[in-house]
């Protein structure tokens, strides 16, 4: 039953003319934001819902980010039908039945396909797949701890030297006219020749070599389409190209520029940029891991400075160095937090594929439960002088989704780190060592240290792993403790230096 309901998708999809489908996508993707009177001049509004005007999800007459992204990449694997006997009636551009009928045969689409693969059979597996597709649509990419964050950790230093070799043109660059394409693209369907240079104020150069790692032209664009989702049976999980592409060049040289949806230029200029960096190698895993340790310290610092937050430090075990976790968290000297920072973010087939344990990045997982659990190991045989509260936990903070929605993966993660611990801590680690660990993305730990007070943040701590709290986000869990005080709300703590990492920030925000 799955065929005919895929076979009818391509069909809708195939009246579309090229660009059509993209325009529609377009106004869709704005009707249903804050931004919704901008989408309103390119729909016919005798086809829309009222209701659908400007509402935000969840919500009856939603359409969501995630099924558009589909959509969008389902539109360049389908090329345009040829006339055979008289006249095809094509899609209209602006008409928003047209997209409400692609979306519907899309759903059932993916509910078909959700029993084909053993997808049916593995619920909890399902789960982690879809937090995958759809959180990153429902955290965004587009504010300012994002921008920070990600070209802290892989815009400075090596990383800088890796994209620039790779695309002849510096981040800073890259990620001004990212953004300024962005924020124009918001507010209009296209681009065209020097329209562009003159909406998003940039030379025809930087513009044109900012395209390089942005955009492809629509021929290229379809044959990596279908190269990349060919053999991927769920329509849901195949791979989208506008993560690495979000724009399309519809008019060679002149160029066209269209992009069905330019949130996922922010995104490409912010998380992408690891997947251009981490070519560089070693050399470049190391810097990009050392300064998203820096990071997640510096934010603890400055959220709750009442607590003592030291960095990673060397101690000596049997005449040889050996590093602590990279950062201990102290209350009146007593130790109540030692985490673990993992950079590494998640390769499609971690996100979306039958086994995410053999995917790169789940070792790292379970190498930082080991170190947390070899270090309150060596903390309570007295090789490291740190006073242990008999509450104290450990915590992974990840610069991606890992784990999210996942508990039986990380039932997996403590099941591979209790398996190896004891060739790793030859044989020191005992069950009293083996302390709760809590997985955290940075955003979720992000949002837990802006509302937090020292009393909330301890109790949070103390709460995080409880059974009645199994699958819970541990912004969620910090809303539930008893000492949570809502009135809490600190800015971004780096707000006065993101200059520093994105040179142009001050001098945009003063031009617009």
């Amino acid at each position: 039953m799955h065929a005919h309901h895929k076979k009818e998708l391509h069909k809708l999809l195939s009246r579309f003319k090229d660009e059509d489908l993209f325009n529609l996508i377009w106004a869709t993707n704005i009707l249903q934001t804050e931004n919704y009177r901008r989408a309103l001049p390119h729909l016919d509004l005798k086809t829309v819902n009222p209701k659908a005007v400007g509402i935000q999800e969840p919500h009856e007459f939603a359409i969501h980010k995630w099924e558009l992204e589909t959509l969008a990449n389902e539109g360049l694997t389908t090329p345009p039908s040829a006339p055979r006997k008289g006249k095809i009636i094509r899609m209209k551009h602006d008409h928003y039945g047209n997209i409400v009928a692609c979306i519907n045969r899309l759903r059932k689409l993916e509910n078909k396909e959700f029993s084909v693969g053993g997808h049916k059979k593995n619920i909890f597996g399902e789960l982690v797949r879809i937090g995958n597709r759809q959180f990153p649509w429902q955290v965004g990419s587009a504010n300012m701890a994002n921008l920070y964050r990600n070209n802290f950790v892989y815009g400075q230093g090596k990383c800088a030297e890796e994209f620039r070799k790779k695309f002849q043109i510096s981040i800073t660059d890259f990620s001004k006219v990212s953004f300024a394409l962005h924020a124009s693209l918001m507010s209009r369907p296209s681009l065209s020749g020097d329209q562009a240079f003159k909406v998003i104020g940039v030379s025809e150069e930087a513009y044109r070599a900012a395209l390089r790692p942005l955009c492809l032209p629509l021929t290229e664009a379809r044959r990596l389409a279908t190269t990349e989702r060919r053999n991927v049976i769920h329509v849901a999980y195949k791979p989208s190209i506008f993560r690495q592409y979000p724009c399309i060049n519809f008019s060679g040289k002149d160029l066209r520029i269209r992009s069905p949806l330019p949130q996922l230029i922010m995104d490409r200029m912010t998380t992408g940029l690891f997947y251009d960096v981490v070519s560089g190698g070693g050399p470049v895993r190391d810097e990009y891991g050392r300064r998203f340790e820096e990071y997640c310290l510096n934010f603890s610092q400055r959220s709750l400075p009442e607590l003592s937050w030291q960095p990673e430090e060397q101690y000596k075990l049997k005449k040889s160095p050996v590093d602590t976790p990279d950062i201990l968290c102290f209350d009146s000297g007593s130790l109540i937090l030692v985490a673990e920072c993992k950079a590494t973010r998640m390769s499609r087939e971690a996100m979306f594929g039958q086994d995410p344990t053999s995917e790169r990045g789940f070792a790292d997982l379970v190498k930082a439960v080991k170190q947390i659990w070899r270090f309150f190991a060596h903390c309570r045989l007295g090789k490291h002088s740190a006073n242990v509260n008999p509450d104290a936990v450990g915590m992974v903070i990840t610069l991606d989704n890992w784990l999210v929605m996942a508990e039986k993966l990380k039932e997996e993660v403590f099941r591979r780190a209790d398996r190896e611990i004891a060739s790793f801590s030859q044989d020191l680690v005992r069950s009293i060592d083996k302390r709760r660990v809590i997985f955290t993305p940075v955003q979720q730990y992000e949002r837990v240290m802006s509302t937090a007070t020292k009393t909330s943040f301890t109790q949070l701590l103390s709460q995080a792993t409880a059974t009645k709290h199994t699958g819970w986000n541990l912004d969620m869990i910090h809303e539930e403790v008893s000492s949570f005080d809502s009135s809490v709300d600190r800015e971004f703590p780096f707000i006065g230096d993101i200059q520093d990492v994105v040179p142009w920030w001050n001098s945009f925000a003063k031009d617009s």
